[in-house]
């Protein structure tokens, strides 16, 4: 047996090795602020209460009474559900590519602002294997944004932030207008909050867009806007541990009450202490791999976060990409 066991692996080492799969060339993403402080991703498992009114079926995001996801009314089972941290890394994707690479069309007097996104494409920026069992998750969050619209509600001083405006009622509706074979529509309101970093301040922005001024050329305002890596971790609690400390003011330092931090990020009080933990690691891990180096403390029911914050990658060049 011990000349098979030797012939065996003298053969496999001869066999040539399997080439590792090279990882996806990272984006920058230009994000709202709002959705840092109110981060939307929930793990997969958590129950929601869904109700009727007037035509469509609504419900608050579990642990955070501010936001409303609201569905068609006949929307079917599977579609009830808060986004999980796939779904919001899949957005979060879309949005890098609108503003790294849109274009745009009139179908009449409607403009459409779209993006040439395969699925093979978007498996790979998303750093996963193409083959059939990834594809059908990519095609069920994409189905989810087509019919996902959310709210943000106004609760004294919480509520939708724009800068030098007071808190106000935000609606975002589904992102996803369509697909059509290799093409993705973007609604409208979620490309221009996308394009917003860049064309805000532009005096022609839809001329912008026909590549008159390469972006770069444009002066970014320091608004409220963070910019990271497009491709934060589909671990829901660990995504919105990375949002949450990116979000902080001074990019070096972040401060929160623990249960409350707890609470922002979808824990429930269930094995809540290992939870965390989990997440805070899984979040450390993900600002290693972009360079950045998170340490955090805990001080009595406080807990302290200190941070070098992640390199932020280029945007690439025409024609690369998808």
């Amino acid at each position: 047996m011990s000349i098979i066991r030797e012939t065996v692996s003298k053969v496999n080492d001869e066999l040539p090795k399997p080439k590792a799969r090279p990882k996806p060339k990272p984006l920058p993403l230009r994000l709202n602020k709002n959705f840092e402080n109110y981060p939307l991703a929930r793990d997969v498992r958590t129950a929601m209460t869904w109700s009727e009114d007037a035509g469509r079926l609504v419900a608050l995001l579990p642990r955070e009474d501010l936001i409303q996801l609201i569905l068609p009314a006949d929307a079917s089972d599977d579609l009830q559900h808060a986004p999980s941290g796939f779904d919001m890394r899949f957005v979060f994707l879309l949005l890098a590519l609108v503003q790294c690479a849109p274009q745009v069309r009139w179908v009449g007097e409607t403009k459409q602002i779209y993006i040439e996104a395969s699925q093979s494409g978007l498996l790979r920026l998303l750093d996963l294997v193409v083959r059939d069992q990834n594809r059908k998750v990519l095609q069920a969050s994409e189905r989810y944004w087509s019919m996902m619209t959310i709210q943000y509600n106004v609760h004294g001083n919480r509520g939708w932030h724009e800068p030098r405006e007071e808190r106000k009622v935000k609606v975002l509706p589904p992102p996803i207008v369509a697909r059509k074979g290799k093409i993705i529509i973007m609604d409208p309101v979620w490309a221009e909050m996308a394009r917003d970093v860049w064309t805000r301040y532009l005096p022609t922005p839809d001329k912008f867009i026909g590549a008159q001024v390469p972006w770069r050329q444009a002066k970014l305002p320091s608004g409220y806007f963070t910019t990271m890596p497009a491709l934060l971790p589909s671990d829901a609690a660990a995504q919105n541990v990375v949002l949450m400390t990116m979000a902080s003011i001074d990019l070096t330092k972040h401060e929160s009450n623990r249960s409350n931090f707890a609470n922002k990020i979808g824990l429930n009080s269930d094995h809540r202490k290992p939870r965390l933990k989990r997440a805070l690691e899984r979040a450390a891990a993900w600002y290693k791999e972009h360079d950045g180096e998170p340490k955090w403390t805990k001080e009595g029911a406080k807990i302290k976060f200190t941070k070098k914050a992640p390199t932020v990658p280029k945007n690439p060049k025409k024609g690369e990409g998808l």
